[in-house]
């Protein structure tokens, strides 16, 4: 070989790594900052799978808490009625356990009239 096909060979060498450098770096410029291209686009993916997941159960758990939150307030309200019905039970417990003693001591008082007071 000869000085000028030596020039031509390291010159076409030089060209085809120049060649290869210039599509790396355009191809690296383009999807330099594109989430999809790398696996971080795969866990960009999860991610906002696993986000959708977590609104949809936080709207559910919401759901739920109204509904429990309702119930909470009708079992109070039931609560109230029942403390009152036992207050008023009592007081009538009360009234008849005084007529009881009173109807037991004339009971008392008639047996001994009547059998030799």
């Amino acid at each position: 070989m000869d000085a000028t096909g030596i020039i031509v060979a390291v010159v076409g060498a030089i060209g085809a790594g120049l060649a290869g450098l210039v599509t790396w770096l355009v191809a690296r410029r383009k999807n330099s900052g594109s989430v999809a291209t790398s696996d971080a686009g795969q866990l960009w993916e999860e991610g906002k799978s696993i986000r959708a997941d977590m609104r949809a159960e936080i709207v559910g758990l919401r759901v739920e808490l109204a509904a429990a939150r309702e119930e909470t307030r009708n079992l109070r309200v039931e609560l109230a009625a029942s403390r009152s019905e036992t207050r008023a039970l009592r007081a009538e417990l009360v009234a008849l356990r005084a007529r009881l003693a009173t109807s037991e001591g004339r009971i008392d008082q008639i047996e001994e009239e009547t059998h030799g007071g």
